[in-house]
């Protein structure tokens, strides 16, 4: 196996998305994901990733997102998944659901 090496003041470890209604048990698609986040051990996995990173100097980035009843305003077609979201509160702003789920990121 090949050895890399990053420099760590020009790296940085990038986290998307790992939000409660994806990754908590009470999450509002938890009910469709979570059997795929328990297959593959992700929270733990996730957090040996956060956790080997930082010690190294590495930059830790958590970029969520949310939603609100304005968010695709400037859509001629809604996509079913994006009503879905609308519909449902699905990573709504402001909200417990929105916030990142807790690997310490």
């Amino acid at each position: 196996m090949t050895t890399r090496s990053y420099a760590r003041d020009t790296t940085a470890l990038t986290v998307i998305d790992l939000l409660n209604d994806l990754m908590a048990e009470d999450g509002e698609l938890s009910n469709r994901i979570g059997p795929m986040v328990k297959k593959l051990n992700l929270v733990s996995r996730l957090k040996r990733l956060l956790d080997g990173a930082r010690p190294q100097g590495v930059a830790v980035f958590c970029a969520p997102h949310g939603i609100d009843e304005h968010s695709f305003d400037d859509l001629r077609h809604m996509l079913p998944c994006f009503q879905f979201g609308i519909d449902d509160h699905v990573f709504w702003a402001g909200s417990h659901r929105s916030e990142t789920f807790s690997t310490d990121c």
